[in-house]
């Protein structure tokens, strides 16, 4: 009997220590059906999301396809978003995750550099706090990074709110404004490190 306890005690550490860091989702192309020109090169977008397969879905992925509509991205056919997951979160469901397949979360740093290089992004749009902090590895709150331009490893980044944050703040018209100024920006960013 002693066995079978050091082995359920070595199952129950596993996944809290691989839970200790960020994770990520693999990238999934948001509009595939998009027929217009790739004006700009490739988007990767970075955010949480409770749907990591169907990231447009629930009150959030509407808000956020929204957002992107109003840059014309729903035409790009080369829009792909990731989503992190934080240390100790729990894996979803694959049913509460969107799909039929069960979400394939790796270390952020390896997915990450994985996703980076197989998208090729010419501009990479990190959405909310701990999602900029992270993977830029800064301190500031979103407020103090917008309206920058960022290097990761080579590749254009900009930072604005997170639409959870958009839905859930006390000035949404404030935020909603200055989100779009941040997309804006982001979409005039040269492609790569200058």
């Amino acid at each position: 009997g002693r066995a079978t306890g050091i082995g359920v005690q070595v199952a129950a550490v596993a996944p809290a220590q691989a839970a200790e860091v960020w994770q990520l989702a693999p990238a999934v192309h948001l509009y595939p059906d998009a027929s217009g020109p790739a004006s700009g090169g490739p988007w990767l977008i970075l955010l949480e999301s409770t749907h990591p397969a169907t990231p447009l879905a629930g009150a959030v992925g509407d808000l956020l396809d929204k957002m992107l509509r109003a840059l014309g991205l729903h035409q790009h056919p080369q829009v792909w978003l990731a989503v992190l997951q934080r240390p100790g979160g729990l894996p979803m469901a694959a049913e509460m995750a969107g799909s039929l397949a069960p979400v394939d979360w790796q270390p952020l740093p390896a997915q990450l550099a994985h996703t980076l290089k197989t998208v090729q992004p010419a501009r990479v749009l990190l959405l909310g706090q701990k999602v900029a902090q992270t993977v830029l590895e800064r301190h500031e709150p979103v407020g103090q990074l917008r309206q920058q331009r960022f290097d990761l490893a080579g590749h254009a980044a900009a930072v604005s709110y997170d639409p959870s944050f958009l839905l859930r703040t006390s000035q949404p018209k404030k935020y909603k404004a200055q989100t779009w100024a941040d997309l804006q920006f982001a979409a005039q960013l040269p492609a790569k490190a200058e």
